[in-house]
């Protein structure tokens, strides 16, 4: 059995006026469901990512870890915002108090969600240089001897550490203290290991010499 080219296009010709209202009608439909849906507003708590920042330098002090975000446009847009986060690059950041201002640019947000709140809207990093200085470490005794005993010398190796950190801290260190060392009991020469007390930052790392 052979077909013409009319037979095989006939179907496609019945009903064309309804087909094309349907097609039309369809479009119509789909573009009122993803543009005309109602707005509605969601919350997120935006993790806040540093990078960039020269090796010579340290971020002191607090720094904003999340920034709190109030968005509105439609439902289906809002639901692709859930897995953002700010990045901030602090390449040519120098020494002293750096701000960013957080917006509807830093966050790329879709065209058609606005923001309704933002808290904070700045985020400001204190930035210091990075410094090292060698100091002496001083040997913490307590206590006195036994009756009878006297203390002649004393030998602390190492005598002196590295300290490292922002610059505003480590200037002002001039020793390291060791552990307390008890005499009440020391009747003979002895040798003993003991610890250090590093600095009360956790930004100012030493390393013995």
């Amino acid at each position: 059995m052979t077909w013409d080219r009319k037979q095989l296009l006939a179907p496609f010709y019945r009903n064309r006026k309804l087909k094309l209202f349907s097609l039309a009608f369809a479009f119509g439909l789909w573009i009122f469901v993803n543009y005309g849906e109602r707005d509605t507003e969601k919350t997120l708590l935006v993790p806040v990512e540093f990078y960039n920042l020269p090796e010579q330098f340290v971020i002191t002090g607090s720094r904003v870890d999340y920034i709190d975000l109030r968005l509105r446009g439609p439902r289906s847009l809002l639901e692709g915002v859930k897995s953002k986060r700010i990045r901030l690059d602090l390449n040519d950041v120098r020494p002293g108090m750096s701000s960013f201002r957080i917006n509807a640019d830093t966050l790329n947000l879709p065209r058609g969600v606005r923001i309704v709140r933002i808290s904070p809207a700045q985020v400001n990093l204190d930035i210091a240089r990075v410094i090292k200085r060698v100091v002496p470490v001083r040997f913490d005794m307590v206590g006195a001897l036994p009756r009878g005993y006297t203390l002649t010398t004393t030998e602390l190796l190492p005598d002196k550490v590295e300290v490292s950190g922002p610059s505003s801290i480590v200037e002002k260190i001039r020793t390291i203290q060791t552990d307390s060392f008890d005499l009440t009991t020391l009747t003979q020469p002895v040798t003993h290991t003991i610890n250090l007390r590093g600095p009360e930052e956790e930004s100012v790392p030493y390393n013995v010499e």
